[in-house]
C-alpha cells in the first residue's frame, strides 16, 4: 500500500514522535483514538527555476504535533517516499479542524548544512472530509492528489503528490459533525460580507490565496477580575474577519503576560475586501483562565483595532488600549501587529525536523 515504505513516523501530541517498523499495528491506539496518515509520495520540480537535479526536502507542521520532514533528494524527480502516522483524538474539534485549516508542505533547497525555503504547497484539508464521504481515504489505501508548490513570487517550481487516509473509521462522527454543521452555519460569518468570500475563495484554491499574520505580542498593566495580587492566567482571543474560527493564545501569568504569538490566516485580496478594511475593527479580547467558567467574570478587557493600515498595504503595530465592556473603565493595553504576509518570508525558527533533514 505503501509503495516500499516499510517503517513509518508514529507522532501524538502526547509525546515524542518516534519511527515504527509496524504502521498496522493500531493496537496501542486508545478506544476513541484514530491514525490520520499523511504520504508524501514524490515531486516533480522545474528545472529551469531550481536547477538540475537539487537536493530538496519537504517540511511540514499539522494540529499540536512536531514538525516533520521528508529525508533529502537529490533528483528533479525525487522520491520521497514519506509516512507519517498522527495520533489524533476522534471528535467533533478534529473534524471542524479538517474543514478550516490549510496544510502547508514546505519545499526546501538544502545547501550542507544550511538550507532555503524556495517553495510552498497550500493544501485544503477539507479534501480529506471530502474524500472521506465518496468512501476513499479509509484504511490502508490512501485517496492521493496533487498540488502545486509555488514560490515566493507565485511562479511553480514543481508539483507534489500527496495521500490521506484514516486507519479507523468516522462515519457515525462525521455524520453528526455535518449535521450540527448546518444548524450553526446561520451563526457563521455573513455570506454576504466581503471578507466571507475573500476567506472561501482562499479556501477553495489555496495555492492563490494570500495571508494576514498576526502577532500577539504581550499585554500590559492588565486590571484582573480578582484584583491585584490575585493568581491570573490571562490569555487572548480574536477571530479575523470572514474566518469561523478564532485564536486564542496559550495562558500566561501576571498582569504584564508575553505570549509572542503568531498566527496566519488565509484570505483572498480582493478590491471588495481592501475596501471592505477601511472601516472594520478586529475585536481583540482578553480573558482570565482563573476566573472560571464565566465569560462574564474572567473578561479583562476588549480592544477594537482598526484595519484600514491593511488596505493600504501598511503594517500595523502598536498598542492598543482594553476596557471593561460593562464598565467602560480602563483594564490595561495589548501590544499586537497584523501585516500582509508571504510565508516563504516569514523567516520562522529552524525546526528540529528541518534541520536534520538538512544535515542528512
Amino acid at each position: 500500500a505503501y509503495s516500499g515504505v516499510n517503517r513509518a513516523l508514529r507522532s501524538s501530541h502526547m509525546r515524542e514522535s518516534r519511527s515504527t517498523s509496524t504502521p498496522d499495528d493500531l493496537s496501542e491506539l486508545g478506544i476513541n483514538q484514530n491514525i490520520l496518515e499523511l504520504h508524501i509520495s514524490e515531486a516533480s520540480l522545474q528545472e529551469d527555476v531550481l536547477g538540475r537535479d537539487p537536493s530538496t526536502f519537504f517540511t511540514f507542521d499539522f494540529f499540536m504535533h512536531d514538525t516533520q520532514a521528508t529525508p533529502v533528494m537529490a533528483s528533479s524527480r525525487p522520491q520521497y517516499n514519506t509516512l507519517v502516522q498522527y495520533v489524533v483524538d476522534n471528535d467533533p474539534f478534529l473534524l471542524e479542524y479538517l474543514d478550516t485549516h490549510v496544510l502547508e508542505l514546505e519545499l526546501n533547497r538544502a545547501r550542507g548544512w544550511d538550507y532555503d525555503a524556495v517553495g510552498v504547497a497550500r493544501i485544503s484539508l477539507r479534501q480529506v472530509l471530502e474524500d472521506l464521504e465518496v468512501g476513499a481515504a479509509l484504511g490502508p489505501s490512501h485517496a492521493y492528489h496533487h498540488a502545486d508548490v509555488l514560490g515566493a513570487d507565485g511562479r511553480r517550481v514543481g508539483r507534489v503528490r500527496y495521500g490521506f487516509t484514516f486507519r479507523r473509521p468516522l462515519d457515525s462522527l462525521l455524520r453528526e459533525y455535518k449535521a450540527q454543521a448546518r444548524t450553526q452555519r446561520a451563526s457563521g460569518p455573513d455570506p454576504r460580507d466581503p471578507a466571507t468570500t475573500a476567506v472561501a475563495m482562499a479556501m477553495s484554491d489555496p495555492s492563490s490565496a494570500s495571508y494576514i499574520k498576526t502577532i500577539i505580542t504581550r499585554c500590559e498593566q492588565l486590571t484582573l477580575p480578582g484584583g491585584a495580587g490575585s493568581p491570573a492566567r490571562p490569555y487572548v482571543w480574536y477571530r479575523l474577519p470572514g474566518h469561523r474560527d478564532a485564536h486564542t493564545t496559550r495562558a500566561e501569568h501576571g498582569p504584564n503576560p508575553l505570549f509572542s504569538d503568531e498566527a496566519l490566516w488565509p484570505i483572498s485580496r480582493t478590491q471588495a475586501l481592501e475596501a471592505n478594511l477601511r472601516t472594520r475593527e478586529l475585536e481583540v479580547v482578553v480573558f482570565d483562565d482563573a476566573g472560571g467558567e464565566d465569560p462574564m467574570r474572567s473578561i479583562v478587557g476588549v480592544a477594537h483595532v482598526p484595519l484600514e493600515a491593511l488596505s493600504q498595504s501598511i503594517p500595523l503595530d502598536g498598542a492598543f488600549n482594553l476596557a471593561h465592556p460593562l464598565t467602560k473603565q480602563p483594564a490595561g493595553v495589548v501590544v499586537l501587529g497584523l501585516s500582509w504576509a508571504n510565508p516563504l518570508s516569514l523567516g520562522r525558527a529552524t525546526s528540529g525536523a528541518a534541520a536534520a533533514a538538512a544535515a542528512a
